[in-house]
């Protein structure tokens, strides 16, 4: 079976992907995102950047949340964010975070931990 394609989830495998586990990843990946920016920036921290930033329609498009991120903390800010994001995602997935990156992409980190996903509640 093909991955879909990068940049995002053509129409074609939305129904694949929902009866994959896709709303069981969107909460695991809302969680990830409260837990994450948590540990960076503090419960009131993360509940402001929710708030301003309305990221809760845009936490499974990951072009959307770095856009998002970006005028506010600068590339270096948003990559700390997007990364303790990442980590909190992999853990709670069960798969081993690479951290240190050099070519740190956001968008391609979340598109594997989504993959993962989806094959995983495939083959159970």
């Amino acid at each position: 079976m093909n991955a879909p394609p990068r940049g995002g989830t053509s129409a074609f495998w939305m129904p694949l992907l929902r009866d994959s586990g896709e709303s069981s990843f969107a909460e695991i990946m809302k969680q990830s995102f409260r837990e994450g920016l948590s540990g960076v920036i503090g419960k009131s921290g993360m509940e402001a950047v929710f708030f301003n930033f309305k990221l809760d329609g845009n936490l499974m498009n990951p072009k959307a949340i770095h856009a998002s991120l970006l005028p506010a903390f600068k590339e270096h800010g948003a990559e700390i964010l997007e990364k303790a994001v990442l980590k909190e995602l992999y853990k709670r997935i069960d798969v081993q975070f690479a951290q240190g990156t050099e070519d740190f992409r956001y968008e391609e980190m979340f598109n594997r931990a989504r993959a993962v996903f989806v094959a995983k509640q495939i083959r159970e």
